[in-house]
């Protein structure tokens, strides 16, 4: 009796190993199984990133040539504005050249000032004014000369400023201060570097 008991207790024992060794085995088993399914995903992982690495660089390489453009493309129109106002400036002084060189010379070598004479009147007044459109400068000054017969009056009247031409200021006379008949008027521009007489214009009192 006390042999079979102690046949059972080894009999036990083995069957506890057997159990242990069998939970070992399984726990070594998932253990394999957790480190194979690691692994995959690791380098599935690995494999993906590169991939998005190129996107991202991709992309922050068409920023870059965006932002590329779009300083290429504000350069030359700043550039082109430039270029306007110096084409602007040359105009200008072309112009003024023009209108310099346009200006005949006479044989003192100063350039020949033709006014154009205009004549208004009423019953109590006459105005007198003239223009100069051959060219353009400063300091200069307009004389009007109004005769009749051994009668002759001068006034010396300022040029006044004006976008397209020289404007000698005009010349008013009361029609008291004359007397009856047919008048003569010449205007004379003179400056330091021009001078010119006008037609003979006639008004009647």
């Amino acid at each position: 009796m006390a042999a079979k008991n102690k046949n059972t207790k080894k009999t036990s024992k083995n069957r506890q190993k057997t159990s242990v060794f069998s939970v070992l085995l399984s726990v070594a088993l998932v253990a394999v199984i957790v480190f194979g399914v690691l692994v995959l995903f690791n380098e599935s992982k690995v494999g993906d990133n590169p991939a998005k690495d190129e996107t991202e660089t991709s992309d922050v390489k068409t920023d870059e040539n965006s932002k590329d453009d779009t300083n290429t493309a504000t350069i030359p129109d700043k550039d082109t504005s430039s270029d306007e106002t110096s084409i602007d400036n040359t105009k200008d002084a072309y112009e003024q050249d023009q209108q310099s060189s346009g200006a005949e010379l006479d044989d003192n070598g100063k350039k020949v000032a033709t006014p154009y004479v205009s004549i208004n009147q009423n019953n109590e007044i006459v105005i007198i004014s003239a223009r100069i459109t051959s060219f353009k400068e400063e300091g200069g000054s307009c004389t009007y000369t109004i005769s009749k017969g051994a009668e002759s009056k001068t006034y010396i009247k300022s040029v006044l400023p004006d976008a397209k031409a020289m404007v000698c200021e005009a010349l008013q006379l009361n029609k008291s201060e004359l007397s009856s008949g047919e008048w003569t008027v010449k205007v004379e521009y003179k400056s330091n570097t021009a001078e010119g007489q006008s037609e003979a214009q006639k008004f009647t009192i």
